[in-house]
């Protein structure tokens, strides 16, 4: 083959590139699975070394962490197995989120228990918990599927300022109030954020099942 040949060759694959991501296609499609603990030791370490489109499998067991998905798109935790939520356990501690996403977008939380680790004393003060089980903040297209959310300070699923947002098929129960800005809310939708709220079984909170504030539910 000559020189010349080969010459068009290679400008005709760097046109073909050019084209695809000009329509659309983006490289990212060579999305792979991160597996915790098989690929990265922790969640959070999973998710920092994500890129779009990335899934993050999650073994069975129990993870004491408070995760934050920030600037992130097309990410998705689940477990192994997705009729078993019960097998991953997210327990988070300290005053955040057990799991905070901000400034994203296309992201899918699914198959998961997210608990704020709290625990309840004979006298019925709270221990050492986090606050908030899901908060979502200036994002949109953020999927929370087939959840067990139980037993969290302030509301299970929060968001603010964030659109497009789908909670479907979850188990939301035993919110318990932390203070007048943290209710015991199952769902708490805040400045102008919309979701599209069904088929959740949400009971047995200290608060407002769904609350909406200056917001919008479907």
């Amino acid at each position: 083959m000559t020189d010349s040949k080969l010459a068009l060759r290679g400008a005709g694959g760097l046109m073909l590139i050019a084209l695809l991501l000009i329509g659309g296609f983006s490289l990212s499609v060579l999305a792979s699975n991160i597996k915790v603990p098989g690929n990265q030791s922790t969640i959070q370490k999973a998710i920092d070394n994500a890129k779009s489109g990335d899934t993050i499998i999650i073994s069975a067991g129990t993870y004491k962490e408070n995760l934050r998905i920030d600037n992130l798109q097309g990410l998705t935790l689940r477990p192994e197995t997705l009729d078993q939520p019960q097998r991953v356990i997210l327990q988070a501690s300290g005053d955040t989120p057990a799991i905070r996403i901000t400034n994203s977008r296309s992201i899918l939380i699914e198959g998961i228990t997210i608990t704020s680790g709290q625990t309840i004393s004979s006298s019925g003060s709270l221990g050492p918990g986090g606050l908030r089980g899901i908060s979502i903040e200036d994002s949109d297209k953020v999927t929370v599927d087939g959840n067990i959310l139980r037993a969290n300070q302030g509301p299970a699923i929060f968001a603010m300022r964030s659109t497009q947002l789908v909670f479907t098929g979850n188990q939301i129960t035993g919110s318990v109030n932390k203070s007048d800005d943290f209710l015991g809310q199952g769902i708490s939708l805040s400045d102008q954020s919309d979701a599209l709220i069904l088929d959740n079984s949400i009971s047995g909170n200290e608060d407002d099942g769904i609350a909406l504030f200056n917001s919008t539910a479907k």
